[in-house]
């Protein structure tokens, strides 16, 4: 388990604690919120009262311009109680962002931060085995807890990235086959939670882990060997688990009812809130009608889908309008900028399983948040 240890500055011991208490996050206190809220306020807090600094940086500046306009939103929205409420976590966000771009890191601090981040991965998989529940038959949280089984895929990205690392590293293969039951625990969970949606975004986390790794690497037979194991395995995954799950779990991965269920209906949900963007005032198509707002814009337009649009970008188009969404993107470009120019395939894989997940989904949670100041961290290390 990580430690905190002296060499490090407190803030950073405190963003790791943050970090690794990830799950957390789907454990509600009253009033509050997440649990994880309290402890985010931690290295908030120790930035606020002890270094005031902020380093700007076009990641930097693409988050405040996107989340900026995302809490000013509030000014036009159409319900702002609930707008409200996500602009408490817009801001949350940010302060924490500005106070990752106020320190300087060592790689030892990097590292730190990382394993902090792996092991977040693996408390949430632990804690899945012990205390997880059936929801229509998919794995997730139980208890106190409470968590999307869809979303729940996000919070496994870190500890399926550094698998794959390892397994295409130079390591003994003694520590590889470690990590390849991690990774075959981390994949049982997935597909056990029913999420088409996290699936994908784990195999494109994979993919781009992969090649970063074969072109580091570059290509040979001993570097291609492991690749084609997992392949193979994960090809023995597919027809051991449906012996194993309950059929309503894995019926879910058919095509057919995939075409069937149009994608559990996301394709109609899609076409009606792409209608109602059409049929909007313009000042509405360019501002939106406010952030987090599509569940009372859903009644009052009468609109016969669910209340979230399943895909982030159609969920900022119809909320912040063609200018939110135009920051959105510039934003997400900014940070995915800034870990391929630091050369960091850890922070690139994982972000990129997210935006998949995000094309499915309207996932914006603590995962999303950690990648994003993980970046930060990277953009401020001490190079020697």
């Amino acid at each position: 388990m990580i430690k905190l240890v002296e060499k490090h500055d407190m803030f950073i011991n405190l963003l790791a604690f943050y970090f690794v208490s990830l799950v957390l996050g789907a454990l509600n206190v009253g009033m509050i919120g997440s649990l994880l809220k309290v402890i985010a306020f931690l290295p908030a807090f120790w930035w606020l009262i002890g270094k005031h600094t902020i380093r700007l940086s076009r990641p930097l500046l693409g988050a405040i311009a996107f989340l900026g306009f995302f809490t000013l939103s509030i000014l036009w929205s159409i319900n702002p109680s609930e707008t409200l409420v996500g602009d408490v976590g817009s801001v949350s966000l940010l302060i924490l962002l500005c106070a990752a771009s106020g320190y300087r890191y060592s790689q030892s601090d990097i590292d730190f931060l990382k394993k902090a981040l792996i092991w977040s991965s693996r408390v949430t998989a632990v804690v899945i085995l012990f205390v997880g529940d059936h929801y229509a038959s998919r794995l997730s949280f139980g208890g106190l807890l409470m968590e999307d089984p869809n979303y729940l895929c996000a919070y496994y990205l870190f500890g399926v990235v550094n698998a794959v690392e390892m397994i295409l590293s130079p390591a003994k293969y003694t520590r590889k086959l470690g990590y390849l039951v991690e990774l075959g625990v981390y994949a049982a969970l997935v597909i056990a939670s029913g999420s088409r949606g996290g699936t994908l975004a784990i195999a494109a986390a994979v993919f781009v882990t992969g090649l970063g790794c074969l072109i580091r690497n570059k290509i040979s037979l001993k570097s291609i060997f492991l690749p084609l194991l997992l392949v193979i395995l994960s090809f023995a995954l597919i027809f051991v688990l449906p012996y194993i799950l309950p059929q309503e779990v894995i019926s879910r991965f058919y095509m057919q009812e995939i075409i069937d269920s149009q994608g559990t209906g996301r394709y109609r949900i899609w076409q009606e809130y792409l209608h109602l963007f059409w049929a909007a005032p313009f000042w509405r198509q360019l501002m939106g009608y406010g952030n987090s707002v599509l569940s009372a814009l859903a009644g009052q337009q009468r609109l016969t889908t669910v209340h979230v649009a399943h895909n982030i970008f159609i969920e900022h188009l119809i909320g912040l309008g063609i200018i939110g969404l135009g920051l959105y993107l510039m934003m997400l470009w900014q940070f995915i900028r800034a870990a391929r120019r630091q050369k960091n395939a850890f922070a690139l894989s994982v972000l990129a399983g997210i935006v998949v997940l995000t094309l499915s989904t309207s996932f914006s949670g603590k995962p999303y948040w950690n990648i994003l100041i993980f970046i930060i961290c990277l953009i401020n290390i001490v190079k020697k």
